[in-house]
């Protein structure tokens, strides 16, 4: 992570969309190993990059939205916010 980092803040054009990627995954791998809290957090970061590229560019970054907002939304689910969960899945 902290390589996507580095390369994402030298060129944020050519390497943000690997970053969110990568959080996204951290997220998830985190939530399988029971850091449900950490998890979270990952994922919400990926989906703060990927609303920002989705702005930008929608018809390239909006699937990576969508898959980071429902992985959002099982991590939120995970720690007891089913409200938020709904609302981060668009079921609400």
């Amino acid at each position: 992570m902290k390589l996507y980092r580095k390369l994402a803040a030298a060129r944020p054009d050519a390497f943000e969309p690997d970053l969110a990627g990568s959080l996204n995954n951290q997220g998830n791998i985190q939530s399988e190993v029971g850091g449900r809290e950490e998890a979270l957090a990952s994922t919400g970061e990926a989906v703060k990059l990927d609303r920002k590229l989705a702005a930008a560019r929608p018809d390239a970054f909006e699937p990576d939205l969508a898959t980071s907002l429902n992985n959002l939304g099982n991590m939120e689910s995970a720690v007891g916010g089913r409200e938020e969960a709904l609302a981060s899945t668009g079921r609400r």
